[in-house]
């Protein structure tokens, strides 16, 4: 190998190592990336349990936000069927305040298969703001909440968030 090629493969092997030391963590990455479909490898979704469940959610990070969500409770409640009947969905800001989506939004529940259990809405402030959210599992029982909103029907962005339930 000439001394050129050896210094332009060095000098790229230094780009691609200083880029990767860099790069955002793949569950962090949905909130950057361009809106896509559900594309997740979800399966049925999996029953919530008979008792209803919490979720402890890791939001993306967004660099732009000065007031960033630290997380996302997402809680579930089932009747005796085992559909839900009510969901809360919680972010825990960086400065202590914690924004429920029901005080935001017109939250309604939703029949989306896709997912265990789902809710849309219209914002209060703005009804030109949409906004869907639900919690699903992948085929190893991971379970995630997403997150899409749209305005005057044009997504504004989406993301996938990656959970654990928390324990009662």
């Amino acid at each position: 190998m000439t001394s050129e090629k050896w210094s332009a493969t060095v000098a790229a092997l230094i780009v691609v190592g200083f880029t990767a030391s860099f790069c955002v963590h793949p569950a962090q990455a949905q909130m950057f990336a361009r809106p896509q479909p559900y594309r997740m490898p979800q399966r049925v979704p999996m029953p919530i349990p008979e008792y209803g469940m919490t979720l402890n959610c890791t939001p993306g990070f967004d660099p732009t936000d000065k007031n960033p969500p630290r997380n996302i409770l997402v809680d579930v409640q089932v009747n005796d069927a085992g559909k839900p009947w009510k969901m809360e969905v919680a972010f825990d800001l960086r400065n202590g305040e914690r924004i429920f989506r029901s005080r935001q939004y017109d939250a309604r529940l939703t029949d989306d298969t896709s997912v265990a259990a789902g809710w849309t809405g219209t914002r209060f402030k703005d009804p030109r703001i949409t906004m869907a959210g639900g919690v699903f599992a992948d085929r190893n029982d991971n379970w995630f909440y997403r997150e899409k909103q749209w305005k005057d029907g044009k997504v504004e962005w989406d993301y996938t968030a990656p959970c654990v339930p928390v324990a009662d």
